[in-house]
């Protein structure tokens, strides 16, 4: 044999085992780097999750902002106790500074709901358009819950009226509710 064969067998040996050691060495070490980028990319999806959910937790936390917001509002709304006197002296001043005409003012058997008991109280008088409307209006505003379940509005007519010189009153009939929490 040549000197030039042996030489290409001693290369060709060298060039195998070179090989044979990268593939044993680095073998290996591929599949754990393929395991490592497959949990990175496990990890970067759950950081994508929490992520989420952080920018979700700001929106949470103004929700429950806004709910005590209105929790308080529902708490100053709904008194604890009926005080039907109160607020029959606010409506009658309403109803007097607004110089409505025969007017009443008659509470009802009150309705109880779980932990809210409602009091129904009809209201009537007469009046022109913008007194009808500003009395609905201030006692909407008062400091307590109230909803109108009935309103009736109509013409009062000549034989009705006290003077033929009133043109355009009318007849406020409503029936509202105020709120108060149940003893």
């Amino acid at each position: 044999m040549s000197s030039r064969v042996q030489s290409y067998i001693v290369m060709s040996t060298g060039v195998g085992m070179t090989i044979a050691f990268c593939f044993l060495l680095f073998g290996p070490q591929r599949r754990d780097l393929s395991a490592l980028l497959v949990s990175a990319r496990i990890m970067r999806q759950q950081l994508a999750r929490g992520n989420a959910a952080v920018a979700q937790l700001s929106e949470i936390k103004s929700s429950v902002e806004q709910s005590n917001t209105l929790l308080v509002d529902y708490r100053t709304r709904i008194t604890l106790a009926a005080d039907v006197g109160s607020f029959v002296e606010q409506a009658s001043a309403i109803a007097e500074r607004l110089a409505l005409r025969n007017r009443r003012i008659t509470p009802m058997s009150p309705e109880t709901h779980g932990p809210i008991t409602a009091l129904p109280i009809q209201i009537s008088y007469e009046s022109d358009f913008d007194g009808s409307f500003s009395f609905l209006r201030e006692i909407e505003s008062l400091p307590r819950a109230v909803h109108v379940t009935d309103l009736l509005v109509r013409r009062v007519d000549r034989d009705e009226r006290r003077a033929d010189s009133e043109p355009g009153v009318l007849r406020t009939e409503l029936t509202m509710r105020i709120f108060y929490e149940s003893t």
